[in-house]
């Protein structure tokens, strides 16, 4: 009897139901958390960006004074403080779920890529050329601000230039933000979600 019970051991007893149901709970609990927080982000963002152009565009059409472009700068205002406090949470959020997604262990090593090659293959990423579009933008309305500063009369043609300089560079910047990135990135969380 004591060879047959060393050969096929005891049967341990099964979890309690209750725990198995509160753990369940739990990661279901967790997964409509991380995509609450997700959600949050995501729309906060595209909040910021439509309140900072719309407050341009009501700017450029009917000055700083207009109720349009007083609505926009509460919206503005409102997501920028919306995503200082949620932009940690979602970014911690993010990190465990692209951690979660990968087994290190099961990871091979790929084959070394030359600089060239990762370039080019980054450089495919319609999001990557939006923030390099993005940029070009800011640079530009960095100039503006340069050319309107160095103006030393009010009202010049120097002044002049420089705003425009500036308006279309925070334009440009708010449409590819608004038009590009946000609906890029939504859709690459959708579609995430979407296979999970």
């Amino acid at each position: 009897m004591a060879a047959a019970a060393a050969v096929h051991p005891a049967p341990t007893s099964p979890p309690p139901a209750g725990s198995v149901v509160a753990r369940r709970a739990r990661s279901r609990l967790a997964a409509a958390g991380s995509n609450a927080v997700t959600c949050l982000f995501v729309a906060d963002m595209w909040l910021l960006f439509w309140g900072l152009g719309a407050w341009n565009v009501g700017r450029l059409a009917c000055g700083v004074g207009c109720p349009v472009t007083v609505a926009a700068a509460k919206v503005f205002v409102a997501a920028a403080v919306a995503f200082l406090l949620v932009a940690p949470l979602s970014l911690i959020v993010m990190a465990r779920t692209a951690g979660a997604a990968i087994d290190i262990e099961a990871v091979e090593a790929p084959a070394p890529k030359s600089t060239a090659a990762a370039l080019r293959e980054a450089l495919r990423d319609p999001v990557v050329i939006a923030v390099f579009a993005s940029v070009v933008f800011a640079f530009l309305v960095l100039a503006g601000l340069l050319v309107k500063g160095d103006s030393l009369i009010k009202g010049s043609r120097r002044e002049r230039v420089g705003s425009a300089i500036y308006d279309v560079g925070a334009l440009g910047m708010d449409t590819v933000n608004c038009l590009i990135v946000c609906p890029i990135l939504t859709m690459r969380t959708w579609r995430t979600w979407r296979m999970a």
